[in-house]
């Protein structure tokens, strides 16, 4: 196991995401609804957190090996004020 706590013998049992299996997930979704070609916007919640990094790389790596017309024209901390990234994407577009 590997992640928080695995170095540990205190836990009796430790439940967590395979947070690269579900950027795959969402990546093999996001190419079935765009029809394999399309222009994206990433928006990333906790930049430089292994769980954000992890679903970010699983998200991309399907992209490129299944939908590789879709392009990520942005990517977005979603950190920042709430009103500066919701009127980025019209900039963009």
């Amino acid at each position: 196991m590997h992640g928080l706590g695995s170095e540990s013998d205190r836990y009796v049992s430790f439940v967590a995401t395979d947070n690269y299996q579900g950027g795959q997930l969402a990546g093999e979704q996001m190419g079935k609804l765009l029809g394999g070609k399309g222009n994206v916007i990433l928006l990333r919640y906790a930049v430089g957190s292994a769980s954000t990094e992890a679903r970010e790389a699983g998200f991309l790596d399907m992209l490129k090996t299944n939908s590789p017309n879709i392009k990520i024209i942005s990517s977005i901390s979603t950190r920042e004020p709430r009103a500066k990234w919701l009127t980025r994407p019209r900039k963009i577009c």
